[in-house]
């Protein structure tokens, strides 16, 4: 059976809107294994992300994760 070729080439362009997301329950794992002894302040907070390759997040990413962290035991010194 032979292929029929049917219409021309077109270009198919990808536009790409969106990116990775992070589970906050992982991140806080990840913190975890960093800082066994659950305390931090948010500055080793930040230094802890940025070791893990989470550079790019907003306000509201940091809030979530602060309460998953108090949530498993963690003090957060501001």
């Amino acid at each position: 059976m032979a292929l029929n070729k049917r219409g021309s080439p077109s270009k198919i362009q990808v536009v790409k809107n969106a990116g990775f997301t992070v589970d906050p329950n992982f991140l806080a794992e990840m913190v975890l294994k960093q800082v066994p002894k659950k305390s931090l302040s948010v500055d080793q907070l930040h230094a802890a992300l940025k070791s893990i390759g989470v550079v790019n997040y907003g306000s509201d990413d940091m809030n979530v994760l602060i309460d998953r962290l108090k949530a498993i035991g963690f003090t957060i010194l501001k």
